[in-house]
C-alpha cells in the first residue's frame, strides 16, 4: 500500500515536472487536439467526473429570468447607440495606445489627436478563457462569485430588450457562449464567408447595414476572432503584416518567442483597424447619439516565464492572461475624463455601465459599478454629470 502511494506520488511529481518544462509543447498540443483529454487515462475520467458534478451543482435546470422590472428612465433626442467590440485574447500591454513600444494600434493612436478616445490602463478580466469571461462580463455576477448559473440566466442584453432597447449580436468567433441565445444574431460564417474564416474587418459591412436601418435605442456586439491562438498568423491578411518573420505554425514549439510575438502583434493590427473604422463610421452618422466600447475577454501568455496561451485558473494565472485592453470612444453621455483612465476597473463594471449608458433602472443594476455614474466609487473618472 505504502509502496503504491509512493510510486503514485513520484509519478505525479514527474508528470508535473515534464509538463512544466515542456509547457509550450503541451499547450499547443491540447489546444489543437482538444479531444485528447478524453483519451488519456486517468485524466479523462477525472475531467468527466468534475465536469458532470460541476454542471449538476451549479447549473439550474430552469432558466432564471432577471431584470424583469427594467425600464428606461429617459431617452435622448437622437437614437442612442452603443457598439461593443468584444475582443478575443488581447493583452493590454501589447497595445501601443497603452505605451507598447511597437506600433500595434497606429490608427487609434492617430485618431486620439482629434477624437476623445480613452484607454483604461488597469482593466482586469473575469477569467482567462472565453467560456468563462464572456458569460461573466455580460452577467450581473462578479469575478469573485461567478458560476455557470450565468449561462442559464438573463444577461444585460436580455435586460436591455426588456426595457425596449434593441440588441443584436454579430458573431465572428466560435460562438457567444449562450449570451446571444435570445436576441437577433448574425453569424459571419453563414452570412458572408461560407467555409472560409472571415477577418474581423469584414464585420464592418454588417455594421453599416445595421446602422442604416436603425430607428430606436440599440446595442450591437461585434464578437471578434481577434488574436485567437495558437494560429495567430491566420488572424491577419498578408497585406497588413508589419512584424516579420512570424510564426506560421500551430505548434508553438516550432517557433521562437520572437516569431510568436510577431504573429500575435500582427493580429492586433486588424483589431486596431476594426475599432478605428467603427469609430469613424459611428461619427459619420450624425443622426445618432453613439458610443463605442472595445473590451477583450481575456489576455494571453506569449512565452512569458515559459507560459503560453491562456486558460490557467485565476489564482495562478499570470497578469498577461487577465490584464485586458478597454477602450472607449464616448458620446457626451459617457463623459469619461482622459486623466482618469488609470482607474482600476474590471469586467464587473461592464453590464452595469451599459445599463447606465442607456439610463435603464432595474433591480439587478448596481450604480457603484457603473462607469458612467458621476458619483460614488468612480466619481473622479468623469468630467461633468450626465445630462
Amino acid at each position: 500500500m505504502k509502496q503504491g502511494i509512493a510510486a503514485a506520488t513520484c509519478f505525479s511529481v514527474l508528470a508535473v515536472g515534464i509538463a512544466y518544462t515542456s509547457y509550450d509543447d503541451f499547450a499547443s498540443l491540447f489546444r489543437n487536439h482538444r479531444d485528447m483529454k478524453y483519451r488519456v487515462a486517468p485524466f479523462n475520467v477525472i475531467s468527466a467526473t468534475v465536469s458532470a458534478l460541476k454542471r449538476k451543482l451549479e447549473t439550474p435546470t430552469q432558466f432564471i429570468r432577471l431584470g424583469q422590472d427594467a425600464f428606461q428612465v429617459s431617452t435622448s433626442e437622437k437614437p442612442r447607440v452603443m457598439v461593443i467590440v468584444l475582443g478575443e485574447t488581447a493583452r493590454a500591454d501589447h497595445f501601443s495606445i497603452n505605451n507598447y513600444a511597437r506600433l500595434t494600434t497606429p490608427s487609434l493612436n492617430a485618431l486620439m489627436t482629434s477624437e476623445p478616445i480613452f484607454s483604461y490602463k488597469s482593466a482586469t478580466s473575469c477569467g482567462t478563457a472565453t467560456a468563462i469571461s464572456v458569460p461573466c462580463m455580460f452577467s450581473f455576477l462578479t469575478a469573485d462569485n461567478y458560476s455557470d448559473v450565468a449561462r442559464n440566466s438573463s444577461n444585460v442584453l436580455d435586460v436591455l430588450e426588456t426595457a425596449g432597447i434593441n440588441a443584436t449580436w454579430i458573431e465572428n468567433n466560435s460562438g457567444c457562449k449562450d449570451v446571444c441565445n435570445r436576441i437577433k444574431t448574425v453569424k459571419m460564417s453563414e452570412s458572408r464567408c461560407g467555409e472560409l474564416e472571415c477577418y474581423d474587418v469584414d464585420m464592418l459591412e454588417q455594421l453599416k447595414s445595421w446602422l442604416s436601418n436603425l430607428h430606436q435605442d440599440s446595442i450591437i456586439v461585434l464578437h471578434q476572432m481577434g488574436s485567437h491562438g495558437p494560429a495567430y498568423y491566420e488572424r491577419s491578411p498578408n497585406e497588413m503584416k508589419r512584424f516579420l518573420p512570424e510564426c506560421k505554425s500551430q505548434e508553438l514549439s516550432n517557433c521562437s518567442v520572437d516569431e510568436i510575438t510577431n504573429a500575435y502583434d500582427n493580429s492586433l493590427l486588424v483589431t486596431d483597424q476594426l475599432v478605428s473604422q467603427v469609430i469613424k463610421l459611428l461619427k459619420s452618422h450624425t443622426e445618432l447619439d453613439s458610443s463605442m466600447m472595445y473590451v477583450s475577454d481575456h489576455g494571453e501568455s506569449l512565452g512569458d516565464n515559459g507560459i503560453y496561451l491562456h486558460g490557467l485558473p485565476n489564482w495562478i494565472a499570470p497578469e498577461e492572461q487577465r490584464h485586458i485592453p478597454w477602450i472607449v470612444w464616448p458620446s457626451d453621455e459617457f463623459n469619461v475624463s482622459k486623466h482618469e483612465t488609470g482607474a482600476t476597473i474590471s469586467h464587473d463594471n461592464f453590464s452595469h455601465t451599459i445599463l447606465g449608458y442607456f439610463n435603464v433602472e432595474a433591480s439587478v443594476y448596481n450604480e457603484h459599478l457603473d462607469l458612467t455614474k458621476p458619483d460614488g466609487r468612480y466619481a473622479h473618472a468623469f468630467a461633468t454629470p450626465r445630462r
